[in-house]
């Protein structure tokens, strides 16, 4: 006849919560090495962490002194590599900010090669640019781009945003699962990720029900943070789908544009 009480059913599992945060901390440190860390895997994480905190004190009230000492080792150590991805994360992105501010020379430094062709973001209306040191201006005209359900390299629609450096997108699609869109840009010429987490957040763009070809995102806007104005460069601009059910993410279509960075 099992005799045990509730307090020593919840000690006797006591290893199951620190195997299972060490292998959800596995998959959280893969995940932040990419930008589509999702929510649910650190709610995981906090709830492992009670359910460690939970039978540390089951174990002091069914007086299992050895399983408390084990319970304690594996509870301190799941919380220190937990902080200790958070700071990381959180140093990473700090550098990240830190680069982004000393590269005012990122355009000079990455010229746009004379055989690669650049499309140019959309303007909504004809008009006249002038330059931070230019007298003369450079015409731009307004165009309507033709959106084809049969060519991918139409889905994604680039416009001029209120300033340099600052862009809005337009995505179309065909019929996706549940989950949301975001975008990546990199530099062309050395494959550079540009302001990897500010454009993957300012791009995301949430949907339900999208069952057939249409206009998913509309003026989402975004910020290239990388370079100065009026020193434009190749950027490789890449509309991705996130399958909410999955959570797996995948390329929709790119494009290459000229664009530059936003002066602060």
């Amino acid at each position: 006849m099992n005799t045990d009480t509730f307090w020593e059913k919840v000690v006797r599992l006591w290893w199951v919560w620190p195997v299972a945060t060490f292998a959800a901390l596995v998959v959280m440190g893969f995940y932040l090495q990419r930008d589509e860390f999702p929510d649910v895997l650190f709610w995981l994480l906090v709830g492992l962490l009670f359910m460690q905190a939970f039978t540390f004190v089951a174990a002091i009230v069914a007086k299992r002194w050895k399983q408390l000492i084990g319970v304690a080792f594996g509870g301190l150590t799941s919380f220190v590599l937990f902080v200790g991805l958070l700071f990381i994360s959180a140093v990473s992105a700090m550098a990240g900010m830190v680069a982004v501010d000393e590269a005012d020379t990122f355009g000079r430094e990455h010229p746009i090669p004379d055989t690669l062709q650049c499309e140019l973001p959309l303007v909504d209306e004809d008009h006249i640019y002038y330059g931070m040191n230019d007298t003369v201006g450079t015409f731009k005209k307004a165009v309507t781009p033709v959106i084809d359900s049969l060519d991918s390299l139409t889905y994604l629609q680039i416009h001029e945003g209120s300033q340099p450096g600052i862009y809005e997108y337009d995505l179309y699609a065909p019929a996706l699962s549940d989950g949301y869109v975001f975008l990546k840009c990199y530099e062309v010429t050395e494959d550079i990720r540009l302001s990897k987490e500010s454009i993957t957040e300012c791009t995301k763009v949430s949907f339900a029900g999208h069952e057939a070809f249409g206009q998913i995102v509309s003026r989402q806007e975004f910020t290239i943070y990388e370079g100065s104005w009026d020193e434009p460069y190749a950027v490789r601009v890449e509309a991705w789908h996130h399958d909410k059910a999955r959570h797996q993410s995948r390329l929709l279509t790119s494009k290459i544009y000229k664009l530059e960075g936003w002066m602060r």
